[in-house]
């Protein structure tokens, strides 16, 4: 009892001396928690349930069921992957933002985020109207205002906590501005943002790169004005005749472009952010960016490999310079974060190829703009005038046209090769093949003086190109045979492009464990197969376009012969005609039997 009435004591004694001591305390711990900065926090909830929204808007749309071509699909959904990062960018500095309302550089981060997200955000938009309808896009429409609204809201309140460091924001571009907006405006606003990480410590030295945020975004808005004016006809020509570039330059642009990106590729292989110093957050932002620009890569090699054998089409032109500038921001990017966590020379590794792209990309642009301007040009040609002087023309009533009768025949439509020369190139391409295979079934990569593993890479290649080659021969025999055939020319094709890969691998191989000499005969010999595959290359893309606008006009006229059917034929079908009322003979169990013992009685009735 005793040491219960002590501990008791004890008990009240602290309990009556506790709460003095901890007001003085929780009121230092509390951090400075100013009016500016609790209205910077609610503004940033009201940012995250906007992206939030936009995001659920942008997983809701279906392009696969709109009317429009595979390349304008892909396009679309490229832009949708584009939006995507930019809102897992902006979600990050917001975060980061939102708990670091201290932070100069999350701030600007944010806002350099939300600047670069509404401009492609209003591209999805016009694209979304234009093939859905005004009502689909509305939604997402009132979400970039709101969005825009915000931004402007937010720049106040970091102007606020941070005085004199955030400039008051322009008036936002318009949905029309923006539509009209060249594709290069916005790379011009992105390269600054490589190289804030580089130097942070003068962001609040200087008063110019605090101020870069905001202010790449500024003039922005104020380019997209100047052709949101489509009225003015005088100035439209002038600004948008770009320069003709001979098909030799233009493909002499195309290589380089092509070697540029085969080095950054090598080069960011070789990046490891697991080894970094840094944040998980900024790792996986990091891993999820270098995972994207892999596919930039892919998609920018695509259209400049069609680009480079068709350099008069328009569609892989603006696709080729499109895929490149969204490319050179996201590699900017990342040649910010090696030049501040692995140091400037690895970063300055990265810096050369991206030069060389944004060298190709402005002539290829101006080029690009060149071909829209006369395509528009033979769009818009109108005749020179009517007789007499007229200027104004009564409306013309014109008699309806019959219809056109069926196809009965085909157009002849030449190819670019005949079968003697596409049976000339085969034959060509089998002796390449037989040469390759003569030389693998002489190689023994058991007995070269090389590891255990490589030699069993080694042969594994080599069984696997053997193989290889098998089907190279069974379906180049067919091809030669029929030499119509979409799907042998197509196989013939993509079994010769599946082994340039491990030909080339193998042959420095060879040159490394056995000679330099056998090596370059590997090398001659995959040149010589390139070359073929090259030669045959248009009669292949001829004859699987002709296949598909073929089969196009063959449905288009059986609509049509449909149709001529369905009228011809109505009122010529008399309507049925009913057969009269008969009186059903029921021939049940019951009426079996009756008449069963009807007959074994004699009662014939």
């Amino acid at each position: 009892m005793k040491f219960l009435g002590a501990t008791l004591c004890i008990l009240v004694l602290s309990f009556s001396g506790w709460g003095q001591p901890s007001q003085p305390s929780a009121s230092s711990q509390d951090p400075a928690a100013s009016p500016e900065t609790a209205q910077l926090k609610n503004d940033l909830q009201k940012v995250f349930l906007a992206d939030a929204r936009v995001h659920d808007l942008l997983g809701l749309l279906q392009p696969s069921h709109w009317q429009m071509t595979d390349a304008e699909r892909a396009s679309f959904n490229q832009k949708v992957d584009a939006v995507q990062q930019e809102l897992t960018t902006l979600e990050k500095w917001r975060y980061q933002l939102f708990y670091h309302p201290e932070s100069l550089e999350d701030g600007q981060e944010t806002m350099e985020a939300l600047g670069g997200l509404i401009p492609e955000l209003w591209e999805v938009s016009s694209a979304v109207e234009q093939y859905a309808g005004q009502t689909a896009a509305r939604q997402l429409e009132q979400s970039i205002h709101d969005l825009n609204g915000l931004k402007n809201q937010l720049n106040q309140d970091l102007a606020q906590v941070f005085p004199g460091k955030f400039a008051p924001q322009a008036a936002a571009a318009t949905p029309a501005a923006k539509s009209s907006q060249a594709p290069h405006a916005q790379a011009a606003a992105t390269p600054s943002k490589p190289q804030q990480p580089s130097a942070p410590s003068a962001a609040s030295a200087t008063p110019t790169p605090s101020v870069s945020a905001p202010t790449t975004s500024a003039p922005a808005p104020e380019k997209a004005v100047q052709p949101s004016a489509p009225p003015a006809p005088p100035s439209a020509p002038a600004a948008s005749v770009g320069t003709n570039l001979p098909p030799a330059k233009v493909k002499d642009l195309l290589s380089k472009v092509y070697l540029a990106s085969a080095r950054l590729n090598d080069l960011l292989g070789l990046i490891q952010p697991q080894n970094w110093k840094m944040a998980n957050a900024e790792r996986a932002l990091l891993n999820d960016r270098l995972h994207g620009i892999q596919e930039q890569m892919k998609t920018l090699e695509k259209w400049r490999y069609q680009f480079f054998y068709h350099p008069n089409d328009l569609n892989s032109g603006q696709q080729t310079v499109a895929a490149l500038d969204h490319l050179i921001p996201s590699i900017q990017g990342v040649a910010s974060a090696v030049t501040q966590y692995q140091g400037p020379s690895a970063g300055g590794q990265l810096n050369q190829p991206l030069q060389e792209l944004t060298d190709a990309e402005k002539p290829l642009l101006a080029y690009v703009t060149y071909l829209n301007a006369e395509i528009q040009k033979q769009l818009n040609a109108q005749p020179a005038g009517l007789p007499g002087g007229k200027t104004l023309e009564t409306e013309r009533i014109i008699a309806p046209q019959a219809l056109p009768a069926p196809l009965s025949s085909m157009a002849a439509v030449t190819p670019p090769l005949t079968h003697a020369q596409v049976k000339a190139i085969l034959y060509k391409l089998y002796i390449s093949e037989f040469r390759i295979q003569d030389l693998l079934n002489q190689e023994r990569p058991a007995q070269w003086k090389a590891p255990k593993s490589d030699r069993i890479l080694l042969s594994q290649s080599q069984k696997t190109m053997l193989a290889e080659l098998r089907q190279i021969e069974k379906w180049r025999a067919l091809f030669s045979e029929y030499p119509d055939n979409v799907y042998y020319a197509f196989q013939t094709y993509l079994s010769v492009l599946k082994l340039f890969h491990p030909l080339w691998l193998f042959s420095g191989q060879v040159s490394q464990y056995e000679s330099a000499n056998l090596g370059s005969d590997y090398r001659r010999r995959a040149n010589d197969l390139e070359a073929n595959l090259n030669d045959l290359l248009p009669y292949v893309s001829f004859i699987l376009k002709n296949e598909a606008e073929t089969t196009q006009m063959f449905q288009a006229d059986l609509a049509s012969c449909q149709n001529q059917l369905g009228y011809a034929m109505h009122g010529a079908i008399r309507s049925a005609t009913p057969i009269r009322n008969v009186v059903p003979v029921f021939q049940g169990r019951r009426v079996r039997e009756k008449a069963r013992d009807a007959h074994e009685k004699g009662d014939y009735k």
